[in-house]
């Protein structure tokens, strides 16, 4: 199943980025035939053609490479001043001068009789910027729509307030690289979670009678309340439970919420609906036990 899923994943990744470019060059093929302009190809890819198929007097098709694509518009190179259409002069013996000349010489020779006035150096300089943006745009729009859907459909990453670890103390000697998190020896304090008897589980909901969607609430709800009680309502197996947590003093900029005794866990959430994230955490994330020292 592994090598179905990395092939499946490459799949996604070259439709994804052929579909962007098929868009980008969309914008810049749609304000041209708009302005009147003859566009003779629209292509997704390089290389050899896999597909094509003429629709009106454009070629449409698909090539091998898709790493890029063009929108072929005929009279992109204007003619020389004081030369005549179709009659071109070489004025350059540079090289770089004989490449322009030849490429002005092949966009001469795209435009056929009848087609003189539908070639793009005729436009105004508006609308050959239209035209020219027409594609980062699209893009900008496309980055737009894909972000929207990211957001309100399929959430982001967020830690919601739902405890995966419940500490049994509040150790009291200082953490290491090595251990982060000291174990509890005798003398060390209990922890308030315990005291207010929080699980494992449970989902905060409720603090300080305002409801939570995310574990950043409850860190900000607890460092506001140190040396006070903190009222909090935790679901629990469907169950709504009210408990009341003793915050330990200290300054309230240096209050760490893992320290009180609990853990938050990381899932896939969404920000505007706590309902929500939590159903997606538990179908596409497991649990992860974060650091009690965590918030």
């Amino acid at each position: 199943m592994t090598t179905v899923y990395y092939v499946l994943g490459i799949l996604i990744v070259v439709v994804g980025v052929g579909l962007s470019i098929a868009l980008h060059e969309l914008g810049h093929l749609v304000p041209a035939k708009r302005f009147g302009v003859k566009c003779t190809q629209y292509m997704v890819g390089f290389g050899p053609t896999v597909w094509a198929r003429t629709m009106g007097d454009t070629q449409v098709g698909i090539k091998a490479i898709p790493l890029g694509g063009y929108v072929r518009m005929i009279g992109m190179i204007p003619p020389r001043p004081g030369d005549d259409p179709g009659q071109l002069r070489s004025m350059s013996t540079s090289r770089m001068g004989t490449l322009v000349d030849q490429a002005r010489q092949q966009s001469m020779e795209e435009i056929e009789p009848g087609d003189e006035d539908r070639v793009f150096y005729k436009l105004s300089v508006p609308k050959k910027v239209t035209v020219m943006l027409g594609g980062p745009l699209m893009n900008l729009v496309l980055a737009f729509v894909m972000l929207t859907i990211l957001m309100s459909g399929i959430g982001v990453q967020s830690l919601v307030p739902t405890v995966s670890t419940v500490a049994q103390c509040i150790p009291q000697t200082a953490p290491t690289v090595a251990k982060p998190v000291a174990d509890c020896v005798v003398g060390d304090p209990q922890a308030p979670s315990v005291a207010a008897g929080l699980q494992t589980g449970d989902t905060i909901v409720e603090v300080a009678g305002e409801p939570v969607t995310l574990w950043s609430e409850v860190t900000a709800k607890i460092r506001t309340s140190a040396g006070q009680p903190l009222a909090m309502v935790v679901e629990r197996t469907g169950t709504r439970v009210p408990i009341t947590a003793q915050i330990g003093p200290g300054h309230p900029g240096h209050i760490h919420p893992g320290r009180q005794g609990r853990g938050p866990s990381r899932r896939l959430g969404h920000h505007r609906d706590g309902r929500l994230s939590r159903r997606l955490g538990e179908r596409r994330l497991r649990p992860a036990t974060c650091d009690r020292s965590a918030g």
